[in-house]
Parts: structure tokens; C-alpha cells; sequence
């Protein structure tokens, strides 16, 4: 395969995910050495581009056919009953979201699109279909048969990865141990070299206020954080922590380290959407593709409208085409 194929799937389809997709490949094409195939509902999509005016030329998914610099590919998946109503948690959406997922794993898998893009899916949408999954993350682990895949945020320089993800903010320290932390940071040091950086330096990021100044403030930092650091640095990595969190993505951004490790979900996701909301991309590190994705939800408020701003989808598209070549 000599062209380079992105999968991208439109996620819910009573959210904004068809709308920034179509918006975003209108502000990207021409397409020069790359061709976007979407995934979704042709009727959705035909719905979408007579809304929004755009002229695009989707053709249906054919490598082998003719196109040019303005074709996007489409994967018609036939999920969606009827016009779509927009805005609403219904179970037809959470199944219709599942079915573009689980088409466009397949084709990465088997090597005819070089890294998936995903767009926004609703949990409790997800919910109702008695799937047993609510993220994306979740099910593409299953997909790939994969047990573990990682989440990076980037932020323009920040990078950022989460030790833990979908999980109730009280149980995160009884959900720390010395042994997990160490093993994570092996595998990000590990990532960051995939991302060309020969010697990285990685910052751990403390748990409790002032890194628990020494004690006074929790005992985390002393027991389990610190202890993970010191094995690391003894294995000749360059880990820096735990560093309080109310510096570490400052310094982290400002170039004193290569990425940080965040604690819990919350704890990054902040430091990241307050530093550029529209422009934090997520990639999930770990399965035999790159996967990125916008870093926000459907926005059923404004679903349907015409006027979500498609430029956290366009930084997850470049994001795809910049590092997929790292992940194969």
C-alpha cells in the first residue's frame, strides 16, 4: 500500500462527530499523498454535507478505482434507520457508533488504512447497548486482543500520559502501587523513544499538594511515588518526581521534560484542555495501529446545528498523518 489511507470514523451520529469530520476534511484537502476514508452512514454524511453546504467527493471505499487529490472514501455501514435526530442518548446511535469502530479496527488490522481516526462517542449511548463497554479505548483493546493501551495527550510540545484513566477520583491512591508505576514508566520511556526522542526525560507527577511536603500533606509521595523513581533512575532512565502538580505541565511544556506522567484522569486532562481546549489531541499507544482522537464529547447540546468547531478534529487528523509511520 504506497498511499497513505486514515480511517475516521464519525462517531456518534446524534453528535457533532459528522459535522467536524466533514468540516475538518474540507479544511485539509486537498488530500497530497493521503486518502481519508470515513466511516459512518452515507445517508448521515449526505445529510451533513447538504446542511453544510460542502462539496466533497466521497466515493465509495475502492483503492483500486480512480480518485484525486479531493476524494474522501466512505465505508457505508447501514446502522442508521431513518434521518437522524440529533442531541438525543438512544440505543440505534451507541450500536451505529460501535459498528463504524469495530469496521475500521478491521481494516487497520489488516493493513488497509494506515492509522484510525475516532470521533466522539456518547458513554450512555454506548451503555444501552449491553455491549459491556462505554470508551472507544476499551473496545479497540478487545478488538486488537490486546490487554493494555495507553493514552497520550498532545498538546503542542506537552505530552502527557494518564497511569490511570476511567476510575472514581477516591480510589485512585489505593489503586497506586510502586510496582505499577515503575512498570509504566518503562513502557512510556519506551514510547517516547518511538517518537524519535533518543534519551527522554519523563516527570512523574506528584499526588497530594506539594508533593505531599514531605509527609504533612499524605504519604503517597514517600511510600509509593518516590520509590518508583528512585528503581527507575537506578535502571540508568532519566524520571524526574514525584513533581507537584501544580508545576509539572509548566515545566513540562516549557521544555524541562520530554512528557509527563499524570496520576489520575482529571489531574492532566485539566493541564492539557486549559493550555489549548481545541487543540489536545489523544493518542492511544499499544495496539498494532495509532489511533488519535478529538478530545471531547459529542456536544449534544449543539448537534446538528452547524456550527461545532472542527479544529480539534483537524489536530487528531494531522496528528494521525505526522506519527503513524512510529506505530507500525
Amino acid at each position: 500500500m504506497k498511499e497513505t489511507f486514515i480511517g475516521i470514523t464519525i462517531g456518534d451520529p446524534s453528535g457533532i462527530g459528522c459535522e467536524i469530520t466533514i468540516k475538518a476534511l474540507d479544511i485539509l484537502k486537498p488530500f497530497n499523498n493521503w486518502i481519508p476514508v470515513v466511516f459512518g452512514d452515507k445517508s448521515v454524511i449526505d445529510e451533513m454535507i447538504s446542511l453544510l453546504k460542502t462539496k466533497i467527493n466521497f466515493l465509495p471505499y475502492n483503492p483500486e478505482s480512480g480518485y484525486n487529490e479531493n476524494t474522501v472514501f466512505y465505508v457505508d455501514e447501514n446502522a442508521v434507520s431513518g434521518p437522524v435526530v440529533y442531541g438525543i442518548v438512544d440505543e440505534e446511535y451507541g450500536r451505529a457508533s460501535l459498528i463504524y469502530l469495530e469496521s475500521a479496527a478491521q481494516m487497520a488490522l489488516q493493513g488497509q488504512i494506515n492509522a484510525l481516526v475516532t470521533g466522539p462517542v456518547n458513554k450512555r449511548s454506548l451503555k444501552r447497548t449491553k455491549s459491556g463497554f462505554i470508551d472507544q479505548t476499551s473496545i479497540l483493546k478487545d478488538l486488537c486482543g490486546v490487554n493494555s493501551a495507553d493514552t497520550m495527550f498532545l498538546t503542542g510540545k506537552l505530552r502527557i500520559f494518564f497511569l490511570t484513566r476511567h476510575i472514581p477520583l477516591r480510589t485512585v491512591p489505593e489503586s497506586l502501587t510502586t510496582g505499577q508505576i515503575l512498570d509504566y514508566i518503562k513502557k512510556y520511556m519506551e514510547y517516547l523513544k518511538k517518537f524519535g526522542i533518543v534519551k527522554p526525560t519523563l516527570a512523574v507527577a506528584a499526588l497530594n499538594p506539594h508533593a505531599g511536603d514531605n509527609g504533612l500533606i499524605g504519604s503517597e509521595e514517600i511510600e509509593i511515588i518516590r520509590p518508583a523513581v528512585v528503581m527507575a533512575q537506578k535502571e540508568l532512565l532519566d524520571v524526574r518526581g514525584p513533581v507537584p502538580a501544580d508545576s509539572v505541565f509548566h515545566l513540562a511544556k516549557e521544555g524541562l521534560f520530554d512528557a509527563v506522567m499524570s496520576l489520575y484522569h482529571d489531574q492532566g486532562h485539566i493541564a492539557a484542555k486549559t493550555l489549548d481546549f481545541f487543540r489536545t489531541v489523544s493518542l492511544t499507544l499499544g495496539l498494532p495501529f495509532l489511533r488519535t482522537s478529538v478530545d471531547h464529547g459529542t456536544a449534544f447540546d449543539i448537534a446538528g446545528k452547524g456550527i461545532a468547531s472542527p479544529e480539534n478534529m483537524v489536530e487528531a487528523i494531522k496528528a494521525a498523518l505526522t506519527y503513524h509511520a512510529y506505530f507500525k
